[in-house]
């Protein structure tokens, strides 16, 4: 009787879940970088932590509503559109407050932002599950999550570390 042979093991590591992999990173580091960055910004022009929590209330009322729609979007339109059309989102939301400042503006930006970032977010971890192999799929997702926790650590030192040592327009350009 000869000894059972060992199946090779299906490709995790394709080219698509390397791109999800990283843009998930750079989501939650915006994200979270911004959300912490913001806050110092807003100290620093003189207002107070109560627009701080306003605006990051902005930014997770937003994320949440968008991301109840974004599930049949993804489905609709694709995963790929979704999180390059949330990226976008979130862009227009980090470039704008470099050519205008406000309240108002800081606040459509938070807005633009929650939305982008939970779309992107939202269509990045059902691309993840699409492209992984079901027979390493627990695997995958658990370094897709790894990408997430490291993205949602590193950002909000990030966002903070740029603004007190290189100021807000680093942070911004950094974010872009």
């Amino acid at each position: 009787m000869s000894a059972p042979r060992k199946q090779k093991a299906e490709r995790l590591w394709s080219p698509l879940f390397v791109f999800i992999i990283i843009m998930t990173l750079c989501c939650f580091m915006v994200g979270q970088g911004l959300n912490s960055g913001t806050s110092v910004y807003l100290d620093h022009m003189g207002q107070g932590a109560t627009l701080a929590g306003v605006l990051a209330a902005v930014f997770s009322a937003s994320a949440a509503v968008a991301r109840i729609a974004c599930g049949p979007v993804i489905d609709n339109v694709g995963r790929v559109v979704v999180m390059l059309g949330g990226a976008l989102f979130l862009l227009v939301g980090t470039i704008l407050p470099a050519f205008v400042s406000g309240t108002a503006v800081l606040a459509v930006c938070r807005v633009l932002q929650g939305i982008g970032f939970s779309a992107a977010t939202t269509a990045s971890a059902t691309a993840a599950s699409d492209v992984l192999p079901l027979s390493r799929l627990g695997e995958g997702i658990g370094y897709y999550m790894l990408s997430v926790t490291l993205g949602a650590a590193l950002g909000p030192f990030t966002g903070i570390f740029l603004s007190n040592n290189f100021g807000f327009g680093t942070l911004f350009a950094i974010a872009m």
